[in-house]
């Protein structure tokens, strides 16, 4: 039911800000250093990141209470959508957006670590180094394949 109801959900709000953004020109346009070959919408990620964050309450509802470290997950999610929206409206700094994403990542992975920092050998710093640059990799990463039409979508899909 969780699931039904965020990809209605996804798709209803993905529609509305398509229309919001078209009516207000929130619009991506094509240029010599972009991936995309049409204009595309400013902020796409918010509505899909709302209809998830929906999905998960109702889940945690009518399912079972979340585990530990899911609203936290949540929260971090919900802090690098609103940057990456925010960036997409104002063009922050690359050294900026690259600071402010390692700070949350950086918290997170100490965050939902706390318990193996120190585990199995590996030194609890150099652990959660590694973790926080894989976590930061693979966000930039999956940030340029947001620019390329349909890669992205189609990366989610395969990952779920």
């Amino acid at each position: 039911m969780a699931a039904l109801v965020t990809f209605a959900l996804s798709a209803l709000l993905c529609g509305a800000y398509r229309r919001l953004a078209l009516r207000r020109n929130l619009m991506d346009h094509p240029n010599d250093r972009s991936s995309h070959a049409q204009s595309t919408p400013l902020g796409g990620g918010l509505p899909l990141f709302l209809a998830f964050a929906a999905g998960l309450l109702l889940a945690q509802w009518s399912i079972a209470p979340w585990p530990p470290g899911y609203p936290a997950v949540t929260a971090a999610c919900g802090a690098l959508v609103a940057l990456g929206f925010y960036d997409d409206l104002r063009s922050l700094s690359v050294r900026l957006r690259l600071a402010l994403y390692a700070l949350a990542v950086a918290a997170l992975a100490a965050l939902l670590m706390r318990d193996y920092l120190g585990a199995a050998g590996w030194p609890g710093g150099l652990l959660l180094l590694a973790v926080g640059f894989a976590m930061l990799w693979l966000l930039n990463l999956y940030n340029f394949m947001d620019g390329i039409d349909g890669i992205a979508g189609l990366q989610a899909v395969l990952a779920c």
